[in-house]
């Protein structure tokens, strides 16, 4: 698989491969596959569930056409063709709150879309055009982050984007800078930065503090991507060799953490580092 995506009530599934189709599943009942779709002019990437469960977003792969296409599962229409970027979307995402979509793209721009028109809402233009960017909201659309020059985290208002960056997490004496990809906790507390080593850091999303890092037990092993489980007991892993992995959160008194780490400026401290995983899955 390429990319997956789960609607937030859990009940289905979808999922797109090289082989240019998209996969939709049943995750309630019987976890068999109920549609499959082919996308054999664009080819399709990165894909998420749009508000209406029977529609998606995804990206397309060909190396002629960037745009991203918002696609109805029923009967198997593009609703409309977002254009703009010039080069892969590597990064998309759908806001919780409405149906606003952020990407990020290899042209080195991150672009805010709302569905109900083709023309782009909004634009940043990144200074470093090595960068892989990378993009997430968080729990209630207000705020998203996003992967800056530097390997920095920047924390942008969704009503106030182009007056740039709130704030920005630096870490210095921490290798960040091969993180792919950002993710905020289900409550807003948390960001995990993972992808392209074998880390997973985590991250209060207040301040930035680095509160814990996870790595595989097993050396060399490349993680792509990470997350918090919902009930935020868990760091779930998938890594480059099929495996997924989870660790215990083990951050203590989150609660302080979240916002204020009371060790903070403290040069002694040092994030605890979880490297006894459990195996949920080894392909």
């Amino acid at each position: 698989q390429t990319s997956i995506d789960i609607t937030p009530d859990g009940t289905h599934l979808v999922a797109t491969s090289e082989d240019e189709a998209l996969r939709l599943y049943d995750c309630f009942q019987t976890g068999e596959l109920k549609k499959t779709l082919h996308a054999k002019k664009y080819g399709v990437g990165i894909v998420r569930f749009m508000h209406e469960p029977s529609t998606v977003m995804c990206a397309s792969t060909c190396d002629w056409d960037h745009s991203l296409r918002y696609w109805s599962l029923h009967d198997n229409r593009y609703l409309r063709y977002l254009k703009g970027h010039r080069a892969k979307v590597v990064g998309l995402e759908v806001s919780p709150g409405d149906d606003l979509v952020l990407s990020a793209s290899l042209d080195a721009t991150i672009r805010l879309w709302d569905v109900r028109s083709d023309a782009c809402a909004g634009m940043l233009r990144l200074q470093d055009k090595s960068l892989r960017p990378s993009i997430a909201f968080d729990e209630k659309g207000l705020v998203f982050a996003a992967l800056v020059e530097g390997g920095n985290i920047g924390m942008y208002s969704l009503n106030a984007y182009d007056a740039g960056p709130f704030t920005t997490f630096t870490y210095p004496g921490h290798d960040t800078a091969h993180v792919q990809n950002i993710r905020f906790s289900s409550d807003g507390r948390y960001i995990v930065l993972s992808g392209g080593s074998d880390k997973v850091y985590v991250i209060g999303a207040f301040k930035g503090i680095l509160l814990q890092v996870c790595q595989p037990s097993q050396a060399g092993r490349v993680v792509t991507d990470a997350c918090v489980t919902p009930d935020g007991r868990y760091v779930l892993a998938g890594t480059q060799d099929g495996a997924l992995l989870a660790w215990p959160l083990t951050i203590e008194r989150p609660e302080a953490y979240a916002e204020q780490d009371p060790r903070e400026g403290d040069p002694s401290y040092r994030p605890p580092v979880a490297t006894s995983e459990a195996a949920v899955h080894a392909g």
